[in-house]
């Protein structure tokens, strides 16, 4: 049985989410106190997603302000990997997504692709000791080098400039 509120259950089935990827992903509704807790600050209650294999998690509001999407206070950047994709990662011969989102890639993977998410465009950076930028840690775990990667990011790609400037200038050098 899934721990899955009527409002996210009718989101996620519009978004093409099985129940069984409900399931491996341990997507959860949490009320007020407890994602207050997770977050270090008062919000109401919200969709748990956990990322496997971290004890990180993001939250998704019942009332999507002021984010749709919320993290930990003081919590770094990492990126959102579907139950099965990591066992891609040290295979370069292995075609490589990168979406925005973790319902996209939940979706991606359900569909057969091995697909990562970032919470956003710039989120594939955090900060250095320095007080600098550099890729997070997080994409160290994947061969890179003779792997095909696509970027998928959201259709506001064409209309919003911050996402192409991501993607041209600063993240496709990374990989």
């Amino acid at each position: 049985m899934l721990n899955i509120c009527g409002l996210h259950t009718a989101d996620l089935k519009r978004s093409g989410i099985s129940d069984e990827t409900i399931r491996r992903a341990g997507l959860r509704c949490a009320p007020a106190e407890e994602v207050s807790r997770i977050l270090g600050f008062q919000a109401g209650p919200g969709l748990v997603i956990p990322y496997p294999g971290t004890s990180f998690v993001r939250i998704k509001p019942d009332e999507p302000r002021p984010a749709k999407y919320l993290s930990p206070r003081g919590a770094k950047n990492h990126i959102y990997v579907p139950p099965g994709v990591e066992t891609c990662f040290s295979h370069a011969a292995v075609p490589l997504y990168i979406t925005e989102g973790e319902k996209k890639a939940l979706k991606g993977f359900e569909a057969g692709l091995n697909v990562i998410a970032l919470p956003g465009v710039w989120s594939w950076r955090g900060k250095t000791q320095q007080g600098g930028r550099a890729p997070i840690a997080d994409l160290d775990a994947i061969v890179w080098t003779g792997r095909e990667v696509r970027l998928v990011f959201d259709s506001d790609l064409r209309t919003n400039p911050k996402v192409f400037q991501s993607l041209q200038n600063h993240f496709s050098k990374v990989i």
